[in-house]
């Protein structure tokens, strides 16, 4: 068996083209992901203005809730105050209801 160690065109035309044809394959990998990425980078940028968008509407829901219940405790302080007028109102009415009849009794 023998080696034949001579190299014909064919063969360096061969390894031309798969060198360039790797080169090729390295070159188009590389923009291919560097556009992958510029891509990534812009949408982690709109999400990110996206997010600064959602934090800014949810401190302002924030707002609006702390007002809704500083409001709801205001009417409940309003409602007891109410009850109680009320039931003084109604103490008030009695005692006076008593002393008009004890006038009557005792005026008539």
């Amino acid at each position: 068996m023998t080696v034949d160690w001579s190299i014909n065109i064919g063969h360096l035309v061969t390894i031309v083209f798969t060198l360039v044809g790797f080169a090729g394959g390295a070159f188009g990998l590389y923009f291919g992901m560097k556009g992958n990425i510029n891509k990534l980078g812009y949408v982690i940028e709109t999400q990110g203005g996206r997010i600064i968008n959602v934090e800014t509407e949810m401190r302002a829901m924030r707002d609006v809730l702390t007002e809704v219940a500083v409001q709801d405790q205001q009417i409940d302080h309003l409602a007891e105050r109410l009850t109680g007028l009320r039931t003084s109102h109604e103490a008030f009415r009695a005692w006076a209801q008593e002393r008009i009849t004890k006038l009557e009794n005792h005026g008539g």
